[in-house]
């Protein structure tokens, strides 16, 4: 990358200091370096919410702003930083970043608080700007009555740069992704025009330089990678080379996740990481502690989170294929908690189907309101189907709650089990949950059912027992272990009605 720092203000020694002018059409012209800013009195920018930026306080008028202007001589990127040594962390900025005509303004870029509540500045940082155009630097009074902000610093810089990275990416329609295969489009940067890319990947979490499965050169805007792993996410870094010598900066880690072959069974699910499921309507992945769940029961689960409280749920959560047999029963468990109003349910049908278009109802649950989210416990739920033809099957769950009519509430979802034999070691397996896995501290062991808990093992990949503990016959017990190191162990839980195995992963 070819790049030439501009800091012309700082052979001078100081500051400039610079009286914002009342509006765009008279925004004072600011060079890089450091700028005071003593009132913010002029007007308010006027226009859309995109053209004027949409924060995300969603207020639409502050009432003043201080306008300033730079037009870069040359392709490059600036950064305008009101979080500086001069300004206390408590000084309340609002920026934004517009470019355009005073007529027809548009939106570049906005920042508030750097850190809240810690860091009330704002920042923002390395914007792609265009030789000869104009930028419009706006500060607000927001977070003020009046004009009263007081007078603080903000420090422009600015980069040169002939050479941009790619950022946006999408997988092909025409290939689209498999198992296997992979094949990534890469838009063009606007600002230079490469003639090829170096694309680097390899499994998530790895270090850029090392471990990367292969580097290409990509010069047709499309990365076609194959002999990947199912269900397996990986990341990639890319950059542009628009020259002998002239390169961008890398970009990344960004990430893909190959797609899920079918699970055959018994197969469990507790959504932590990517397990290939899917959802329509409203939902999100959420950690149980953040809604007020039972501090004993930690991890990741689903949430159906109902944003229409007057409109009845038609929300869809798919898992990923499952390989069933003719005339073969198939048990299910799940965990499932409704954080509701006295009085109030919420209902929740599990279906299967070749599609995500074609479910029919194995069985309808009535998940009744847990009131008090300091007291909020999870409750088993267990069901079976017998499959009359064998074949892959996507299962869904289907929230179909009624109508409440009150503010937005959630049902819960977590650790789905499916297996098709019940024998006590299968039938202990779909009853006790183990959680966080992987875990770096801590592992949870809870019960679906009367089961009373006397001990665990567990066993290294050697065969060595390397902790074990005992319990008084208990519902649900917690193994620390933080003392072994990372890797994968098979977990031996001993209980009233049998023993079962569990792979654990120590992060």
């Amino acid at each position: 990358m070819k790049k030439k720092l501009l800091l012309g203000a700082f052979l001078f020694g100081s500051f400039l200091t610079v009286k914002a002018q009342s509006d765009c059409a008279s925004a004072a012209a600011v060079t890089v370096g450091v700028t005071n800013v003593s009132e913010v009195t002029g007007t308010y920018p006027s226009g859309t919410d995109a053209q004027i930026c949409s924060f995300a306080d969603g207020d639409p008028d502050a009432g003043f702003a201080a306008w300033y202007s730079y037009t870069p001589a040359s392709n490059g990127v600036i950064t305008v930083d009101a979080g500086i040594e001069s300004n206390a962390v408590t000084v309340d900025t609002r920026l934004r970043i517009l470019s355009g005509t005073c007529a027809s303004l548009s939106c570049e870029a906005t920042a508030d608080d750097i850190s809240y509540p810690s860091d009330l500045r704002s920042r923002i940082v390395d914007l792609p700007v265009v030789a000869g155009t104009t930028y419009y630097i706006v500060f607000d009074n927001m977070w003020y009555d009046g004009d009263t902000v007081p007078s603080f610093d903000f420090e422009l810089s600015y980069t040169e740069i002939t050479c941009f990275a790619p950022t946006e990416f999408a997988f092909s329609t025409e290939t689209p992704p498999t198992e296997t295969t992979v094949n990534i489009l890469i838009t063009d940067p606007a600002l230079s025009t490469p003639l090829s890319y170096d694309f680097e990947y390899g499994l998530t979490g790895y270090t850029q330089g090392s471990g990367a499965i292969e580097t290409i050169s990509v010069t047709d805007g499309e990365a076609a990678l194959s002999n990947l792993t199912s269900g397996t996410t990986y990341d990639f870094y890319i950059r542009s080379v628009c020259g002998e010598g002239d390169e961008s900066e890398w970009v990344g880690p960004v990430s893909f996740t190959t797609l899920f072959g079918p699970a055959d069974l018994p197969y469990e699910y507790g959504f932590e990481g990517n397990g290939g499921w899917g959802s329509t309507g409203g939902w999100t992945i959420t950690t149980n502690a953040a809604v007020g769940q039972d501090a004993s029961y930690q991890g990741e689960g689903f949430a159906f989170s109902n944003t229409s409280p007057t409109a009845a749920s038609d929300s869809w959560l798919y898992t990923r294929d499952i390989n069933v047999v003719a005339g073969e029963t198939v048990y299910f468990s799940f965990y499932a908690t409704y954080l509701g109003g006295a009085g109030t349910s919420a209902s929740l049908d599990l279906t299967f189907g070749t599609g995500t278009d074609d479910q029919e109802v194995i069985s309808s649950f009535t998940i009744n309101a847990n009131v008090g989210q300091q007291t909020i416990a999870y409750v088993p739920y267990t069901t079976s189907w017998t499959p009359t033809e064998s074949g892959t099957f996507t299962l869904a769950f289907h929230n179909n709650s009624p109508a409440i009519g009150t503010a937005a509430l959630s049902m819960l979802l977590d650790n789905f089990v499916v297996t098709n034999e019940l024998s006590t070691d299968n039938f202990l397996a779909t009853q006790l949950s183990i959680y966080p896995n992987p875990s770096s501290d801590v592992i949870n062991i809870t019960n679906a059912s009367n089961i009373l808990l006397n001990g665990v093992e567990i066993i290294d990949l050697n065969g060595r027992v390397v902790k074990s503990a005992k319990f008084n016959g208990v519902s649900e017990a917690q193994v620390n272990i933080s003392d072994l190191s990372a890797g994968m162990y098979l977990m031996n839980v001993s209980s009233d009605q049998g023993t079962t195995t569990k792979k654990i992963v120590k992060k």
